[in-house]
């Protein structure tokens, strides 16, 4: 019988090399709840919760964020991915020269599947997801299992790096951009300086350290949350007596008032005719797609309620997607997450990946299937420098930070927490 030779993979200052029959071995823990990851969306999968297929997936993500500025153009780019990671090309399958297997599962019993209301998840980390979806379980962190990694030698080190930056940002399951899988592997040394970020085209910023990763994600998801939509900083004080707090100092709602032409008018008679100076401006699209607006101040025509009525009401659930045909979502480039330092310690992580696909973006406003108006490419947010700086200074979460977009003035905010 012929024995395989042992691989010849150079140690790694980043990665411990552990061989047998060719395979690197990595113990995998995960540090937060997995949610879904199953042949269902946003199901679990009790039987095999993590699967081989998906890992490859998020590497081979990662291996393509790291690799652009390599190739002159995209097909070369698409080529060298094909032939790293398989593809179909010519109508023959070609398969991957990275193999990947999952062994040794511990923890994985019926009790650590619970249910989202049960496990603390920040709720802005999993709220969109959780849409019709009550009673959604999760797998709770503490899962462990051996990943097994197999390659040629000459294709190691590009595995190697790709490994290190899924292991610092990536995850496992859904929802992994806002902390959701987050895991560890020990002895990986994590991507944490701004330096070793901007090499790739992507922004890192960390914030504080705790023992406690559970917190470290909270305080990353709350930021997100505060610069969005919270409180006294992105929307007005409620008023005495009022449920919700007040009108949005981002310029979305009034955008959507003026362009439908509709807008609260309270029996009182006082207005919400739009006037922010900033409209008509969609900026928080940065974040991802579709967004859904939803205004609390729908007109009720219900006779039989005894309150007095508005005499006209905000405009009815309007969602905001990519525009071209059959394109529904675009994924955040902003990853929120706990990052696991050295010494048992988490940071809260923001991490913004590369944007400059935004500049040709095109955005369509729909009430339901109907189109209500599309924006083309510096219609919903300008392109140039100038422009969108007189437009930030019009947006209270985002003056003050010398930035020319929202993703780059929420790292202001998340570095300084103001």
């Amino acid at each position: 019988m012929k024995l395989r030779t042992p691989s010849s993979s150079p140690p790694s200052e980043h990665i411990p090399v552990t061989l047998n029959d060719n395979w690197h071995r990595f113990q995998v823990t995960t540090i937060t709840p997995v949610y879904g990851g199953g042949v269902t969306a946003g199901v679990p999968d009790t039987e095999l919760p993590v699967r081989a297929s998906a890992i490859r997936g998020q590497l081979r993500f990662w291996w393509r964020l790291l690799n652009r500025q390599r190739f002159s153009n995209p097909q070369e780019q698409f080529e060298a991915e094909r032939d790293f990671w398989g593809g179909m090309s010519d109508n023959q399958d070609r398969s991957s020269k990275v193999q990947i297997r999952i062994t040794s599962w511990a923890g994985v019993v019926p009790r650590r599947f619970q249910r989202v209301q049960e496990v603390g998840i920040p709720p802005y980390a999993i709220a969109v997801a959780l849409t019709g979806r009550d009673n959604s379980e999760v797998l709770t962190a503490g899962l462990n299992f051996t990943l097994m990694i197999r390659c040629p030698d000459m294709l190691w080190e590009g595995v190697e790096e790709t490994l290190r930056w899924w292991a610092s940002f990536g995850g496992l399951g859904a929802r992994t951009r806002r902390g959701l899988g987050a895991f560890q592997i020990p002895g990986i040394t994590p991507v944490s300086t701004a330096e070793e970020a901007d090499s790739k085209g992507c922004r890192l910023v960390l914030k504080g350290s705790s023992p406690n990763a559970h917190r470290a994600w909270k305080t990353a998801i709350e930021a997100l949350q505060t610069f969005r939509q919270g409180e006294g900083f992105a929307r007005r004080k409620r008023s005495a007596g009022a449920t919700v707090p007040g009108r949005s100092y981002w310029p979305e709602p009034d955008s959507i008032r003026e362009i439908t032409g509709q807008h609260r008018v309270k029996a009182d008679r006082s207005s919400f005719a739009p006037v922010h100076p900033a409209r008509i401006a969609f900026p928080r699209a940065y974040f991802g797609l579709p967004i859904l607006f939803h205004f609390k101040n729908i007109r009720n025509d219900n006779p039989h309620r005894s309150e007095r009525r508005d005499l006209q009401s905000d405009p009815r659930d309007t969602t905001l997607v990519p525009a071209g045909e059959g394109i529904e979502r675009m994924a955040s480039p902003l990853i929120l997450k706990p990052l696991a330092l050295s010494g048992g310690q988490y940071a809260a992580c923001a991490l913004a990946l590369p944007t400059e696909h935004l500049n040709d973006l095109a955005l369509v406003l729909r009430w339901g299937d109907t189109p209500l108006r599309t924006f083309s490419t510096g219609e919903w947010w300008p392109t140039g420098a100038t422009d969108a700086r007189v437009k930030a200074a019009h947006i209270r979460p985002m003056q003050n930070r010398d930035a020319t977009d929202p993703l780059t003035a929420f790292l202001d905010y998340f570095a300084k927490g103001s």
